[in-house]
């Protein structure tokens, strides 16, 4: 039997998040399986996650972090936090998040087997851009939505000179020049890989890249 993993996440409007995480064994790996299912029911830990104590500790990081960010213009792009507070709810529910990116969009993340990055990066256009193209040159276009929206995906090498490591990427470009990009590699940071490909499908990156919850950066 394998660990069963729960999870709550709580994500508000002011950038308050709070994930709450619990396992029907003593750790998330490597130990044995003590019962059927998590002690907590799917209500009890929604309760807990929105528990008002969280504000004592969460409220004054936030605050303190909008306060250091000013709102950027549209050129400018859009914060870390605006888009982490995007991707993360958005993630598949079986990864649990294990840390998140001060300076750079992305999220390391756990399936109950390894560990893995999953990076998003996030590029806010005022023009549409005919000619753009992904990083091996080839044009965009692999496939056209009815919306004009074209996505396209590659599979390759991750950081040079780490043996077996690998990048997944799904490459997202609306027909306004709104860009999405979700990047998922199998090491974490630039260690060995821990598992052959990233924890992430091809198909549930592209779910996140073509959701309309980006919209919001439109």
């Amino acid at each position: 039997m394998d660990t069963k993993v729960w999870r709550a996440d709580l994500l508000t409007a002011s950038g308050r998040y709070i994930s709450v995480t619990e396992w029907n064994s003593a750790a998330d790996s490597g130990a044995p399986i003590s019962r059927d299912e998590p002690p907590l029911s799917g209500a009890q830990l929604k309760k807990l996650a929105m528990a008002e104590v969280w504000r004592q500790v969460v409220d004054p990081y936030v605050k303190a972090r909008w306060a250091a960010t000013p709102t950027p213009s549209q050129e400018e792009g859009p914060t870390v936090a605006a888009v982490l507070g995007t991707l993360v709810p958005l993630l598949p529910k079986n990864l649990q998040v294990l840390d998140q990116g001060q300076n750079h969009p992305y999220v390391r993340v756990h399936d109950g087997r390894t560990d893995n990055v999953a990076q998003i990066d996030t590029v806010v256009r005022a023009d549409i851009q005919h000619d753009t193209s992904d990083a091996t040159g080839e044009p965009y276009g692999a496939e056209t939505l009815p919306d004009g929206t074209t996505v396209a995906t590659r599979r390759g090498p991750g950081d040079k000179g780490v043996a077996d490591s690998v990048m997944w990427t799904v490459d997202t470009v609306r027909a306004d020049g709104l860009r999405v990009v979700i990047s998922a590699y199998n090491p974490v940071g630039h260690g060995t890989p821990t598992r052959p490909t990233p924890a992430l499908t091809m198909e549930q990156m592209r779910e996140i890249a073509l959701s309309p919850k980006w919209d919001r950066f439109r």
